[in-house]
């Protein structure tokens, strides 16, 4: 490849990150922190920070975006790890402590698995919101069984009203 195809590749791979920024400004929840980009090893890479409720995110994406899926993170005590395994150890947390049967595993059916060129940055933030609405449910849920344990003071049959509902 001369320079001339490079830096054709170069503009099509910034004009794509900017076209799914934009795509941002339809949610009230996301800010935009900060748009970079850098050269590592000889390749463009450009890592777009937001938030989603205040919560710290950061897509890393590689030079052959969107031919290669954006690497997801996010900040937990100021540290960014890798958003899916974040998702899937908390996932297995709750796993192992209630009853998920009617939840579907992150791991396994996340954007990422079933990677697609049509994707969009903000199909990926969809999803972010999807999973921290259910690890908000799981975590009401065990947290709501333990108060319910701790404070058993009622007949079984409300119970099992509580514990369906939860």
């Amino acid at each position: 490849m001369d320079n001339d195809d490079c830096l054709k590749y170069k503009h099509k791979f910034k004009k794509r990150i900017k076209y799914d920024i934009k795509l941002f400004d339809n949610y009230t929840n996301i800010i935009l922190d900060k748009f970079e980009e850098k050269n590592i090893n000889n390749c463009d890479v450009a890592f777009v920070f937001f938030k989603i409720n205040k919560k710290k995110y950061l897509f890393k994406l590689k030079h052959d975006y969107p031919f290669s899926a954006p690497e997801i993170l996010i900040n937990i005590e100021n540290k960014y790890t890798d958003y899916y395994e974040y998702i899937f150890n908390l996932y297995c947390f709750y796993k192992n402590k209630i009853n998920t049967n009617d939840v579907t595993c992150p791991c396994c059916f996340n954007l990422l698995c079933n990677y697609n060129l049509n994707y969009k940055l903000v199909n990926f933030i969809d999803e972010i919101i999807k999973y921290n609405k259910l690890i908000m449910q799981l975590s009401n849920k065990y947290f709501g069984l333990l108060i319910l344990n701790k404070k058993n003071n009622l007949n079984d049959n409300i119970n099992s009203y509580i514990i369906d509902y939860l």
